[in-house]
């Protein structure tokens, strides 16, 4: 969805437990480098430090430049932390990432084709205030979304609840398709209220600072129908202010 190598950054830091892994059964990240970056010695002084775990067949030590010149750090945090501090996927873990990448263009097609459809819908019910969603024609990033994101937003975006925290509870508890959880990039839909999960941390002047009001809902759109997906969240709504099916 996103190209950073075409638009000048040199490393990718990637979540696997996302899109990329996709089915919400792995913790696990990339590090990916571009190469061509100069890693100039007075600069970064570690990455031309003779190691012996990176001996040549003499016996002499080399650095992660000398080794692997155009990804010298990827292969120094792999060998200086990951093998020291044991943060390094497992086979199955490597085994269900493999899997998951093998269908991620599929999978985020049709999230991005949910996530545009519920847009629509939430930009027209009577309990929604503002919608967020990048690439929708509303949003103040519209114009950078279209330039960076040219495959579309992916699956997330967010709302504001016209109502209050009972009736939140409300609309959860009468919901069948989304699954109430804070993780992003499942196969399933999920639903959460991002002050009191995902940013229970920060306190009322932080949350105001980071444009988040008190009754923001965030989605992560899945693999249903779009058309589950929206009756799920009609019917949620009409739990949530007594409305008559």
């Amino acid at each position: 969805m996103l190209r950073p190598f075409e638009h000048g950054a040199d490393i990718n830091v990637y979540s696997v437990t996302k899109a990329i892994s996709g089915h919400g059964n792995v913790i696990g990240g990339f590090i990916v480098e571009k190469g061509g970056f100069s890693y100039d010695e007075r600069k970064f002084p570690f990455l031309h430090r003779k190691q012996y775990i990176f001996r040549d067949e003499n016996n002499q030590g080399r650095s992660p430049v000398d080794l692997f010149p155009y990804a010298p750090r990827g292969v120094a945090i792999r060998a200086s932390f990951l093998a020291g501090l044991g943060g390094q996927l497992s086979p199955f873990d490597a085994y269900l990432i493999q899997n998951g990448l093998d269908t991620i263009a599929e999978r985020l097609d049709k999230e991005t084709a949910n996530a545009r459809k519920l847009v629509a819908y939430l930009k027209g019910s009577g309990h929604v205030g503002k919608v967020n969603y990048a690439t929708d024609a509303d949003s103040p990033f519209h114009d950078v979304a279209a330039r960076l994101l040219p495959l579309g937003a992916g699956g997330l975006l967010s709302f504001e609840f016209k109502g209050d925290a009972d009736q939140f509870a409300a609309l959860v508890a009468s919901l069948n398709v989304f699954s109430y959880h804070t993780n992003i990039g499942d196969v399933c839909s999920l639903i959460t209220d991002v002050p009191d999960t995902s940013h229970v941390e920060l306190d009322p002047k932080h949350l105001e600072k980071a444009s988040i009001p008190r009754n923001l809902v965030r989605i992560s759109t899945g693999l249903e129908r779009a058309e589950d997906l929206i009756a799920d969240l009609e019917h949620g709504f009409k739990a949530a202010f007594n409305e008559n099916e």
